[in-house]
């Protein structure tokens, strides 16, 4: 049961963080976006997919909300100037 607990409370600011990374991506709807929109939407289907959580390992499992932010940054700062994203 301890190890459960640990696992989930490693993964769910993972969730949390996918889940705002998905609703912004859902946001970016214009042509000029589209290479962000799906280089962004691939890693972020590298990173959270059926199976991630064994595939990650639960000692890398604490790295994934900081990678997801850095995918929220970038999302964040990408309207300012698509080109140089």
């Amino acid at each position: 049961m301890p190890t459960v607990l640990d696992l989930v409370e490693r993964v769910h600011p993972a969730l949390d963080r996918a889940l705002a990374v998905r609703l912004r991506l859902d946001r970016l709807t214009g042509p000029a976006a589209a290479p962000l929109r799906d280089d962004v939407a691939a890693q972020l289907d590298d990173l959270i997919h059926p199976g991630f959580v064994a595939d990650t390992g639960a000692a890398q499992l604490r790295r994934l909300p900081t990678y997801l932010a850095a995918m929220l940054e970038r999302l964040d700062k990408a309207p300012e100037d698509l080109r140089r994203d």
